[in-house]
């Protein structure tokens, strides 16, 4: 079995955020990328439209955990405090690509995150995420040894996305001189065997060193749990996994803790 992988140069580099931590962080992520592969940047900030909805009730309340006391939802405010978050999203975003010396966008949408982002699929070809809207048991990462350098944790189906990703993998481990953690769906073939060793093989042809992990992927949560035990740098997923359903991308998002890189 030969691998063939698939080296295109990503062209257009979609960042979905909201007004989360982890939004940020996949901002900044965004950005290394499309400066590593000369893309254009184009951001998203999203509005929760569930959470606009609620401030509209009537009887709608906040919990401000410094004073613990019940009050009233003010609308107006919300919506004041997304249009700062997102002018402030906008000023990162251009002072990023500025410094990357790459072009960008940016525009306000409302609506789920996930949901938008796999509205907009056919917009570019590498879409980063990061989001974090509740509380998630968190599994705490085992103590790492001196020295040790968090990985790019890629997700590796046999598929036209699959060797897409792989291919970024290496580009961005390459660029920040990072390991890569592959992880592979339950093998059920010969084949599948085959295609998890000539993914080690080649990235080892590219000098990057790979870090072997004994998890088979059968749901996302194998992926969550990977990914924090290795305490990774990033996630990076084909979206044409059979794995990736609109519910399981929006649980990584919400709780992986690190920006999550979707390749089309």
């Amino acid at each position: 079995m030969k691998l063939v992988i698939d080296e295109r140069t990503a062209g257009h580099i979609l960042v979905v955020l909201d007004v989360s931590r982890q939004g940020f962080a996949a901002l900044e992520a965004a950005a290394a990328l499309a400066g590593q592969l000369r893309a254009e940047l184009h951001g998203l900030f999203i509005e929760d439209a569930s959470l606009l909805k609620l401030a509209a009730l009537p009887m709608s309340q906040e919990v401000c955990f410094s004073v613990c006391t019940p009050r009233p939802l003010d609308a107006a405010a919300l919506r004041r405090r997304l249009r700062t978050k997102a002018e402030e999203a906008r000023r990162v975003l251009e002072e990023r690509a500025t410094s990357a010396d790459v072009v960008c966008s940016f525009r306000v949408s409302q609506g789920g995150l996930v949901h938008e982002t796999l509205a907009a699929r056919e917009a570019a070809d590498v879409f980063v995420v990061g989001h974090q809207n509740r509380a998630a048991d968190v599994e705490s990462p085992s103590s790492k040894p001196p020295g040790y350098v968090e990985p790019v944790a890629a997700y590796c189906p046999n598929t036209i996305g699959g060797r897409r990703m792989l291919a970024l993998a290496a580009r961005v481990a390459q660029a920040d001189g990072l390991p890569v953690m592959l992880l592979f769906p339950s093998a059920q073939s010969t084949e599948d065997e085959e295609f998890a060793e000539q993914c080690r093989l080649w990235l080892e042809g590219q000098q990057i060193r790979v870090v072997t992990h004994n998890l088979a992927v059968a749901a996302s949560s194998d992926l969550l749990r990977a990914v924090r035990r290795s305490s990774s740098r990033l996630m990076l997923l084909a979206l044409d996994s059979d794995l990736l359903d609109e519910e399981a991308i929006e649980r990584l998002a919400c709780d992986v803790g690190v920006p999550v890189v979707l390749v089309r």
